[in-house]
């Protein structure tokens, strides 16, 4: 017979963080650019810059709901994306 009791706020005998040594899902995220340097005049130089991020567009879910509450069905379920979706940026520059 154990001498140590379980306190009642507490939902079995698990750790409060990382139960079981589980963690959220790896995440992948790769960003790209490119960029290029026209010549205009002998010191003037036109730069032009495209920027890709999320360049293959992978999907990570964000975590598992872990508040729990009595009659709450909305625990252990993944309710969003931790990452945006792919977004492209360009941009120019003068140098003189």
């Amino acid at each position: 017979m154990s001498s140590v009791s379980t306190p009642q706020y507490l939902i079995g005998n698990a750790p409060r963080t990382k139960a079981l040594s589980l963690n959220n899902p790896g995440t992948r995220n790769i960003d790209s650019g490119v960029r290029r340097t026209f010549p205009i005049h002998e010191r003037l130089t036109f730069v032009f810059e495209a920027d890709c991020l999320n360049t293959t567009n992978h999907v990570t879910f964000s975590g598992p709901n872990v508040s729990w509450s009595q009659g709450s069905t909305s625990f252990g379920t993944v309710g969003g994306i931790a990452n945006s979706p792919r977004d492209f940026q360009f941009a120019g520059h003068i140098n003189f």
